[in-house]
């Protein structure tokens, strides 16, 4: 679904746009970015060498942990 927006994203997936709006929020918090223009510009900013993106440990995460 690479370059596609919410709308179209919500229709191929028969979700709700605002489905689709919570989880890309959740994802770019992850991600420690604040939208699909960082997130692109991110990740063209990595060279072949570089490890994948890492997860931010989030406060869920680490209580679910314990």
């Amino acid at each position: 679904m690479a370059g596609t927006g919410n709308r179209s994203i919500s229709t191929a997936m028969s979700i709700s746009m605002e489905t689709v709006i919570r989880h890309c929020r959740h994802i770019y918090r992850k991600l420690g970015v604040r939208n699909r223009k960082q997130l692109a510009e991110q990740y063209s900013n990595r060279g072949e060498d570089k490890e994948p993106f890492t997860l931010r440990e989030t406060s869920s995460a680490r209580s679910s942990a314990n």
